[in-house]
């Protein structure tokens, strides 16, 4: 009932601002149909010699559907190995994601695990500290963060966060 009140609101705004001439915005049924859209493209498992047909359908999604987070973040995640390394393109979706959705740590995740694997550790840290200040559970951020401490010689940092499980 909720969501039927939110479509019903979000399509009159729509109407109301097309009706002033303002710009043309989608309706609701868009935004169910990309969801819809997107599940079907996520439940796919993709192996790293698939990654390239899976990176250009996801690429159209993205223009077709807009920039979805976890779509952007996945788009993300296809550029780090197991999968060939394209450090240009997860610094797009990566830079897009942290613009778009702020207070997704998922984008924190992307950028800093590009940091860790091009040995920039100092930055990895940051952005992944960055990121557990949106979402201080996060898994992914967390071993970022343990890697690299540990790769900036700050072991006994490292291994106590770890016995304690804090990630944060």
């Amino acid at each position: 009932a909720i969501e039927d009140l939110q479509h019903g609101l979000w399509n009159q705004l729509v109407r109301s601002i097309q009706d002033q001439n303002g710009p043309r915005l989608p309706d609701s049924a868009f935004f169910e149909t990309a969801a819809a859209r997107w599940e079907t493209l996520r439940a796919e498992a993709v192996s790293p010699a698939q990654s390239a047909d899976y990176r250009r359908r996801l690429e159209t999604f993205l223009g077709e559907w807009g920039p979805l987070p976890e779509a952007l973040h996945v788009a993300g995640r296809l550029c780090l190995p197991p999968y060939p390394l394209d450090a240009a393109a997860l610094t797009k979706y990566a830079a897009s994601h942290r613009v778009l959705y702020p207070a997704d740590p998922n984008g924190y995740e992307n950028e800093a695990a590009l940091a860790l694997e091009e040995g920039r550790f100092a930055e990895a840290l940051r952005a992944a500290e960055a990121g557990l200040q949106t979402s201080a559970a996060h898994t992914g951020l967390g071993n970022v963060r343990l890697e690299a401490l540990a790769a900036l010689g700050r072991q006994a940092e490292a291994e106590a966060a770890a016995r304690q499980g804090s990630l944060g």
